[in-house]
């Protein structure tokens, strides 16, 4: 029998397929692992951080060669995490005090979590989930547990917290969907899913343990719907929606290449909104002459240091180049608000979308503002580039 549960859709778009379970308990395999002398733990610990390293290293690259730097960088951030000399000290402790390699090793990343969770911000949060996710992946090696394996046909990931690395692991075309029973807007995992245009659907809370491995869903990222071994009627009807989708973009993709001119012959200009280069392609696709604004602290939140004038100018001579001659809006900086920074430590506000922001933090840090405008002054050799400065308030700020 069918059941529907709603949650909060966060990328538009219809998914069908079968549920894949990511981001499993591990507390079957904990109950069942025997451990050595704390000496033979302390060296599981050492080579699985060893092996997850080098898997990362591996993924980072391919990513980077399929142009997936945003995706890269977030995998590029669990590296550091698992490299952090902080963490291999926590996992020596832990391990000295459970006795357990895999144990000390959750044990070590979800103590570094909570303290982020204690800040009570949306972003922090979001890295609390890449912490266990790195303590997870470490700790599944020690284990002998394996990632999800990928059969025949698409799938739809679901899982309470599905890991980053499970998402960006996967081929684009495998995943058909993503549900979480938690997570954010502003997640690692959303903004991977938001770079594919995966359908995703999260806080549907405690209902998640209403779906099963295996089960046939329809999810609609657009309403937040997700229908639970659907009837044939529900499948007929959503198979229609999903023919009436296809016609849609095939109408527009015909229209796509006639010029963007008003009934009174006014020639308008049309481009995009992206948060980084990889959307381009998507945009040009879809018609759009160029790039009317570049949100550039997409680069910097991909990222848990501050990006080099190099990253930056590598990411905006892309969106530049792939602009082919047609404008290129790059914005410095909008951190503030609902977009802070960790290594900003930025004091926190009550009204922070109007207060301490943009190009007020921009001004004050010449060390985040030069390297940033002399990245953009560079991509601008490769194409038309712009720039635009956020939130000004005064003649005397530009």
């Amino acid at each position: 029998m069918a059941e529907t549960i709603r949650g909060k859709g966060v990328i538009s778009g219809i998914a069908v397929g079968k549920v894949m379970l990511a981001g499993q308990n591990l507390d079957g395999y904990l109950a069942a692992y025997k451990p050595g002398s704390v000496a033979e733990e302390q060296s599981k610990a050492e080579a699985a951080l060893v092996a997850v390293t080098e898997t990362l290293l591996a993924t980072i690259e391919r990513l980077r060669k399929e142009e997936q730097a945003e995706q890269a960088a977030i995998l590029e951030a669990h590296r550091m995490m698992v490299q952090d000399p902080m963490m291999a000290e926590n996992i020596k402790a832990k391990i000295d005090a459970s006795g357990s390699a895999p144990q000390g090793i959750l044990d070590a990343a979800n103590e570094q979590a909570q303290l982020f969770e204690q800040m009570e911000d949306e972003y922090f949060a979001a890295r609390a989930v890449d912490l266990r996710d790195v303590g997870k992946r470490i700790a599944k090696y020690v284990l002998g547990v394996k990632e999800p394996e990928i059969g025949a046909g698409q799938v739809i990931l679901c899982g309470e917290e599905i890991e980053p690395s499970v998402v960006a692991g996967m081929p684009t075309e495998q995943i058909a969907g993503v549900i979480l029973g938690s997570g954010s807007a502003t997640s690692h995992v959303v903004i991977i899913a938001k770079a594919r245009a995966i359908p995703t659907v999260l806080g549907i809370g405690d209902k998640i343990n209403l779906i099963q491995d295996g089960d046939e869903l329809i999810l609609d990222g657009s309403r937040g719907d997700i229908i639970i071994r659907p009837t044939e009627t529900e499948r007929a009807l959503y198979q229609t929606k999903i023919e009436e989708q296809k016609k849609l973009a095939a109408h527009y993709a015909a229209l796509k290449d006639l010029p963007a001119v008003t009934k009174d012959g006014v020639r308008i200009e049309l481009t995009a909104n992206i948060g980084t280069h990889m959307d381009v392609d998507n945009a040009l696709t879809y018609g759009a002459e160029g790039v009317g604004l570049f949100r550039s602290e997409f680069v910097f939140m991909g990222s848990t240091t501050i990006p080099t004038e190099e990253d930056q100018f590598k990411a905006y001579r892309a969106a530049v180049e792939k602009c082919g001659g047609h404008i290129c809006v790059i914005r410095t900086m909008d951190i503030g608000g609902d977009k802070p920074l960790p290594y900003l430590n930025i004091d926190p506000e009550e009204n922070p979308f109007l207060g301490y922001r943009a190009l007020r933090i921009s001004l004050d840090r010449h060390d985040l503002f030069l390297p940033q405008i002399k990245a953009i002054l560079r991509a601008g050799l490769y194409g038309k580039a712009a720039m635009m400065v956020p939130m000004v308030i005064s003649v005397s700020e530009i």
